[in-house]
């Protein structure tokens, strides 16, 4: 295969040397052309991308130079060597982007990515259409908690960027990884509790998530929201990503838009999520420190005989008559408000 026109379909070059990805934008324009697109993602090996949005399908190709994957146990995908008296032995595989098409796309630049590292095809491949298997089975809607948390986090985010460079919040949000604490800054962790109700009642689920580390200052910060109905100010999900979107570059959207789909968003699914909301209160910072009403994993170890045998534990917590305080920055406008 060369830099030019690929079995008579469109070439188009990508900057192979700096493994930019594309954005959900990108990959839906390519399946409303109405002609395949190959794109070269990567020299030594070679490895192209080819869109086909007359079968929804999206193909990688590579020469052949290792072991093949077994990936017959895989829903949507299949694999195929092509022998090309031309160019040697291929290795092509295929993924079905029906209804998937992001998702689709981001299995295959996974791959183009550990190959860009020195991974093999066979071991790259394997590792990420795994990975997407476990991401296609969460698909299903968020739950209503899911949402109203997830709101939360962005409302945060979205007035953390006011106040620091939108890269270190990026690095700082490591709620959608599965960590402990939802932002994790150079002098604190945060973790942002979002709730309906007319009290500030928080649900904690687990002895850890309000449990700070290595003697680092933990906050929780409090959000409320309500039904917004008609009011000018009131925003969906989808409102509420896309604002923070809007204010990102390019290749942070990109991670934005990935660290979004692990936790179950979809922007095809945006629709799904019609209500509105507005904040009900401002929200509130609190200090989790030793007079904090939290469980946490050392203080069942002090009064609970082998804690280590204890597993699955919630529960609620209400901090409305706790005294607030004013967080750092880049939360420190964010709650003072009501202090000052």
């Amino acid at each position: 295969m060369g830099d030019g026109d690929v079995g008579g379909l469109n070439q188009m070059n990508d900057d192979v040397t700096r493994g930019a990805r594309l954005s959900g934008e990108d990959v839906e324009a390519y399946f409303s052309a109405g002609f395949q697109t190959v794109r070269k993602v990567l020299h030594a090996p070679d490895v192209f991308l080819e869109f086909d949005p007359s079968k929804t399908e999206i193909r990688l190709r590579t020469p052949a130079t290792g072991s093949v994957p077994e990936l017959s146990g895989f829903e949507r995908f299949e694999i195929d060597l092509l022998d090309e008296l031309a160019n040697g032995s291929w290795v092509e595989l295929r993924v079905d982007a029906e209804g998937n098409q992001y998702e689709a796309y981001l299995v295959m630049a996974a791959i183009v990515d550990l190959m860009r590292g020195g991974t093999s095809f066979a071991t790259a491949a394997a590792v990420s259409v795994e990975s997407f298997q476990e991401i296609l089975k969460r698909r299903q809607k968020l739950s209503d908690e899911a949402q109203v948390g997830l709101f939360g986090e962005l409302i945060v985010f979205e007035n953390a960027i006011e106040v620091l460079a939108p890269e270190a919040v990026m690095e700082a949000w490591v709620g959608p990884a599965n960590e402990e604490h939802d932002f994790v800054f150079a002098d604190f962790d945060a973790e942002v509790k979002t709730t309906r109700s007319e009290a500030r009642v928080h649900l904690v689920n687990s002895p850890t998530q309000l449990e700070p580390t290595l003697a680092r200052p933990l906050y929780l910060l409090s959000i409320q929201l309500t039904a917004g109905g008609a009011a000018s100010s009131a925003r969906t999900l989808g409102d509420q990503i896309t604002a923070v979107r809007r204010r990102l570059s390019v290749q942070l959207t990109r991670i934005f838009d990935e660290r979004l789909m692990t936790v179950g968003w979809r922007p095809v699914d945006a629709d799904q999520y019609p209500r509105r909301w507005v904040l009900r209160t401002a929200p509130t910072g609190y200090l989790v420190d030793d007079t904090f009403p939290a469980i946490t994993s050392l203080r069942l170890q002090q009064v609970v005989p082998r804690a280590h045998l204890v597993s699955g534990i919630n529960y609620r917590i209400d901090v409305s008559n706790l005294d607030p305080v004013v967080m750092p920055a880049p939360f420190r406008d964010l709650t003072g408000e009501k202090l000052t």
